[in-house]
Formats: C-alpha cells, structure tokens, sequence
C-alpha cells in the first residue's frame, strides 16, 4: 500500500501523464498491476491523503543490462 499518486505512477503505462522514472525503474523488475483505492476514512485518524493498493509479481528474466548502475544513472538522467 502506497499513497495512491504514488501506487498510479508506480503502474502507469508508457504513455501516461504521469509515467516517469519511478515506473520506469519499478517495472524493469516488476510486472505491476494496480488493484484499489483505501480512503482516508479507514484509518484513524484519517490521513489527509488516499491510498492506493498495487500487486508487484517480480519479473522471472529482466533486461540484460551492460551495468545496472548505469542503467539507473541513465533512466534518471533522462
């Protein structure tokens, strides 16, 4: 469970507005699927900000990267 702006970014589609590096990152090792929405009203007391539920199902094979490192330092350079 993530703050729901961050679980939707997290697995966002290529494409989306609100695709970035955090779904770039999280999806070369993560198949993501968004499951539901927890409001504030499920806790007490009540956060001021939503939640968001996400099913992460780690990838069997990922990309053969030259260096991970370097993968990541590109990723967020770009």
């Amino acid at each position: 469970m993530f703050q729901k702006e961050v679980a939707q970014r997290a697995a966002s589609k290529e494409g989306s507005k609100v695709y970035g590096v955090l779904s770039v990152l999280m999806q070369a090792y993560y198949d993501i699927e968004y499951l539901f929405d927890v409001g504030n009203e499920c806790f007490d007391p009540p956060p001021k900000v939503q939640s968001g539920v996400i099913r992460l199902k780690r990838k069997a094979a990922t990309v053969n990267y030259k260096s991970e490192r370097a993968f990541w330092v590109l990723v967020k350079k770009l």
